[in-house]
Formats: C-alpha cells, sequence, structure tokens
C-alpha cells in the first residue's frame, strides 16, 4: 500500500514539474508576444508619422500651376 502511494505521489511531482516547465514556457513566450506587439505598435505609429509629414510636404510644395496652359 504505502509503495502504490509513494509511486502514485512521483508520478504526480513528475507531471507537476512538467507542468511548471510547460508555464514558465508559456510565459516567456507570452512576453516575447507582448514585447513584439508593442514594438509593433510603436512602429506603425512612426510610419503614420512620417506618411502624414510626407503628406504634409507634398501638399506643401506641390508647385499651382492651374492658371497655365500646357501647350
Amino acid at each position: 500500500m504505502c509503495l502504490a502511494l509513494e509511486t502514485h505521489i512521483k508520478g504526480v511531482e513528475k507531471r507537476i514539474d512538467r507542468l511548471e516547465h510547460a508555464t514558465e514556457g508559456a510565459g516567456i513566450t507570452a512576453a516575447k508576444v507582448t514585447s513584439r506587439a508593442e514594438h509593433l505598435e510603436k512602429e506603425r505609429d512612426n510610419f503614420r508619422d512620417d506618411m502624414v509629414y510626407l503628406k504634409s510636404q507634398s501638399t506643401r510644395n506641390k508647385p499651382y500651376f492651374y492658371w497655365c496652359n500646357e501647350s
């Protein structure tokens, strides 16, 4: 009886160790995904700012020759 309980307890401890290891790996992966998502959001904001700047420069530097005929 005692031997059966010890064997069962060892099996449970092994499963707990595997779960702890898997949980740690999942935590690390979640942290990496979160970090990458934050980096991509910052990059998106920078691209958006650059696009707004380029549009404003394009509008500002656009010559207005609407009064000239091309011929």
